[in-house]
């Protein structure tokens, strides 16, 4: 099945039997608000919707089966009128390599969705956006003036996540590494401490499917040992910052 778009913006599945129209206004009035269509898109990790409200605020929609559909939540903590000023959404396009989302939007701004809603990350540039695809490990975005934005996917992901993200993980057997000695701050729950010169090593020898967490002082460190583990290719490598962002991650209690 695909989900597509008409030429008046209206959603229609398209199956083996036929097409058939998606009355979502109608579907979720009153649950949702009635949008304009703007994008629709099939990815790994299931079908999208992007329209606009009638007062100019940005939604996406998605659903594993093309039948029920939840609301995406495309507003960072520190800018929650993001969805009104990046514009419509173009594009819904899904990385490669990892579970990131990337939103390419009207007004200049390509939204990043990571695996955690409380980590959603925001780039805007100069430009007034048309179209995107993306070629290998590069965002090629073709602008309204006729000139062309390549962005490595690389700068458009995001590193950081939050407490509540990594908990299920390492419950679950995840590897959580704290850059900090061990006497140098408040113990993590399932953290090994391990010097940065460790921790690169422990990244080479790890099966490239192990989710890795890393933590430090001020969020640097941990930082530079997921970018570095990212690039040898381990994709569930998330850095959990320094204790400033892993409180304003998680209200304001430390995990216990």
């Amino acid at each position: 099945m695909e989900i597509i778009l008409t030429d008046e913006g209206t959603p229609v599945k398209c199956t083996a039997s036929g097409r058939e129209v998606l009355d979502f206004n109608g579907q979720y009035r009153g649950l949702y608000p009635s949008c304009r269509f703007t994008a629709a898109a099939r990815c790994k990790s299931g079908y999208y919707l992007a329209g606009l409200d009638d007062t100019g605020r940005a939604h996406l929609f998605c659903s594993a089966t093309g039948s029920t559909w939840v609301e995406t939540v495309i507003s960072p903590q520190s800018h929650p009128e993001l969805p009104v000023q990046c514009g419509k959404i173009l594009s819904i396009l899904d990385s490669p390599t990892d579970s990131h989302l990337y939103l390419v939007c009207e007004n200049g701004y390509v939204v990043t969705l990571p695996g955690c809603p409380k980590c959603v990350k925001e780039s805007a540039y100069p430009e007034k956006f048309l179209s995107a695809a993306i070629h290998d490990s590069t965002l090629e975005i073709q602008c309204q003036g006729g000139g062309t934005v390549s962005v490595l996917l690389a700068a458009l992901q995001q590193l950081r996540t939050s407490w509540s993200y990594a908990l299920p993980a390492l419950k679950a057997g995840a590897l959580l590494i704290d850059l900090r000695g061990e006497d140098e701050g408040r113990e993590l729950p399932y953290a090994v401490h391990d010097s940065i010169q460790g921790a690169l090593l422990r990244v080479k020898k790890l099966p490239k499917n192990t989710p890795l967490f890393l933590f430090c002082h001020s969020g640097t460190q941990a930082d530079t040992v997921a970018e570095y583990a990212r690039h040898l290719g381990h994709a569930n490598t998330f850095s959990l910052g320094g204790p400033e962002h892993l409180l304003a991650k998680n209200n304001g209690i430390w995990p216990i």
